[in-house]
């Protein structure tokens, strides 16, 4: 007898849900930065700052990073002014 074996796997790409949306913020006040990300599996949300992702290992406390994958900025200010990029990536495992 044979017994044959097999696992499926669909890969869906990640993809991004981007908002035209334009954030306003008062000095000092709280931005809001939705990020929505779909894929199979469902892709890590990173969120880059200035070209490195320290905004995934803590350090700033003005900024929160959700798990839904939003960030949180608190106590904006025009002097502390970066350039911010989201990172999706996943792991696929390989048998």
């Amino acid at each position: 007898m044979c017994t044959l074996r097999y696992v499926s796997v669909c890969v869906v790409p990640p993809s991004i849900q981007v908002s035209d949306r334009v954030a306003v913020v008062t000095e000092r006040g709280t931005a809001e930065l939705p990020c929505v990300a779909d894929g199979f599996p469902q892709p890590r949300i990173s969120w880059i700052k200035d070209g490195r992702l320290s905004l995934d290992s803590g350090g700033d406390s003005r900024y929160q990073l959700h798990p839904s994958g939003s960030l949180t900025i608190t106590d904006v200010q025009v002097g502390r002014a970066a350039l911010l990029a989201i990172l999706l990536s996943k792991k696929v495992n390989k048998h």
